[in-house]
């Protein structure tokens, strides 16, 4: 399968690329378009057309004569749900679901219960829930140079995205707790060892105070920090 990826970030967040004629042509020189592995209902944004990542107008779905299929999408309902956007969503809708060339699917995190509560379950019986598609990945294996050998292991990945939500805005008071329980799991496996693992930038922070927060000996000779990988190669 030869496929062409875009990061739906150039269209919303970073202002590279934009939700227009050019993209409606783009999508119609292909055989079918994609959209997955995102928070796609995003409820609580003021800003958008839509109510969602893909801010594609309604009334160019219509232009579209490929299929389009949003695969194991998912809410983000961490940061409220605005009346407001409830109804551009349901709007926005209305007009995608008239064509039989698209086709939803949702992931099974709560994601179906969450969007019927708020949209209705007119919208959401129309979309199917399926596992997760990181389930399905096969991660390639790593060759970290870390010099562990044999040694047994564990992986601290420690999120520092939405701070506000995740620690109540106090993640100083958060993360020594989890810095006493690596000491407590390495004193009771002397052989083991711990990496702290980010997963985006902002994790890195959180990662420098759990060190700091570890006793000198320990973080000198069992802890260590992994890369912070980006982009595609480091989804791998």
């Amino acid at each position: 399968v030869n496929y062409c990826r875009a990061e739906i970030r150039d269209y919303i967040q970073w202002g590279m690329r934009r939700f227009d004629d050019d993209f409606v042509a783009e999508v119609n020189r292909t055989d079918a378009l994609f959209v997955g592995g995102v928070s796609l209902f995003q409820l609580w944004r003021p800003d958008s057309l839509s109510g969602t990542y893909f801010d594609l107008p309604a009334e160019a779905f219509s232009r579209i004569r490929r299929p389009i299929v949003f695969y194991g999408v998912g809410s983000d309902a961490t940061r409220g749900i605005r009346p407001e956007t409830v109804e551009r969503v349901r709007r926005w809708l209305d007009r995608v679901l008239e064509t039989d060339r698209v086709a939803f699917s949702l992931r099974n995190d709560g994601s179906k219960t969450l969007l019927t509560e708020a949209l209705g379950s007119a919208y959401t019986d129309r979309m199917k829930v399926i596992p997760d598609g990181a389930l399905f990945a096969e991660p390639l294996a790593v060759d970290w140079p870390l010099g562990w050998g044999d040694a047994p292991y564990v992986i601290v990945q420690l999120a520092g995205d939405m701070p506000d939500i995740r620690y109540g805005n106090r993640p100083e008071m958060f993360v020594p707790a989890v810095a006493a329980g690596i000491e407590r799991l390495l004193l009771e496996h002397p052989d083991c060892r711990c990496l702290l693992l980010p997963n985006v930038y902002s994790d890195v922070k959180l990662a420098a105070q759990c060190v700091e927060a570890l006793g000198d000996r320990l973080r000198r000779t069992r802890v260590s920090v992994g890369p912070c990988e980006t982009g595609p190669e480091g989804w791998k």
